[in-house]
């Protein structure tokens, strides 16, 4: 089933058209001040609605899905969704706001089916699965840089005023979801949740590893990681080094936490 885009927000019709006018104006980016859904924190979706994603990912794709990864999720239905409804996945669903109960850390080069897969079998037995904020449906994707530049915020604001931290902040739980594809901590943005988890407390005892450990062995330091924007890196690698000459005992500090998260086995759950 196809996300209905035209009518009521939160409803699903049969095959309504992916492709959309050349004339519909470019999306906008969350609002930053006002009403209660204007806070990050309450850009959550629930595990239904990313069953339902994953489900119509998984009929456009067919013989293909087991090769898409979140880019390719985001292309097909994220987007698209954002153009048209002139907001997020996850506000389209929750017009009102949804307050996110646990922030996903992830990388977007992961099978999205593999990424679905490991949240589902971390609350696959609970009766009401926990809110989740998601970055791909949290904010509105584009393909229009400062569209997203505008949400992230200014190369030059605090690290601590972009909406990830700020749901981050307001989460009960941090959940690391790895997968077989890429290694999350050669990406500067999941260095940067662990960082940012362990100083508002998540770590240990409020944090989830679910995914595969296949990258146990890797040795990469934080420093080490990159990100797509240039700008985002150099201010990332401030607030984890200090700025100015890197604190080596922060950097050490937080490889520790990374490689324990490598390394963590599921078997350890039990």
């Amino acid at each position: 089933r196809q996300w209905q885009l035209l009518f009521e927000p939160g409803h699903l019709v049969e095959d309504p058209p992916l492709v959309l006018p050349q004339s519909h104006p470019r999306p906008q980016p969350q609002p930053q001040h006002g009403d209660r859904e204007c806070l990050p924190e309450m850009w959550g979706i629930t595990l239904e609605t990313l069953t339902e994603v994953c489900e119509q990912a998984r009929e456009l794709a067919g013989a293909d899905f087991d090769s898409w990864t979140m880019r390719e999720v985001n292309n097909a239905i994220v987007k698209p969704l954002c153009l048209q409804a002139q907001t997020s996945l996850a506000l389209y669903r929750s017009p009102g706001g949804l307050k996110a109960e646990v922030f996903v850390s992830h990388a977007w080069a992961e099978p999205f089916g593999q990424f679905v897969e490991s949240i589902r079998s971390v609350y696959r037995h609970h009766a009401r699965p926990p809110t989740l904020w998601i970055c791909t449906f949290a904010l509105v994707q584009s393909d229009d840089p400062t569209v997203i530049a505008a949400q992230c915020g200014a190369p030059t604001a605090p690290l601590d005023t972009s909406p990830f931290v700020r749901a981050l902040q307001e989460a009960r739980e941090f959940l690391v979801v790895r997968n077989t594809a890429v290694d999350l901590y050669t990406r500067l943005w999941c260095v940067c949740e662990v960082y940012f988890a362990h100083k508002f407390d998540l770590l240990p005892n409020r944090a989830r590893i679910t995914g595969a450990d296949a990258f146990a062995g890797a040795t990469t330091r934080c420093i080490d990681a990159k990100c797509y924007a240039m700008s985002d890196q150099v201010r990332i690698l401030n607030a984890l080094t200090g700025g100015g000459e890197p604190d080596m005992a922060r950097v050490d500090a937080i490889d520790a936490m990374i490689q324990e998260f490598r390394a963590f086995t599921l078997q350890r759950e039990s």
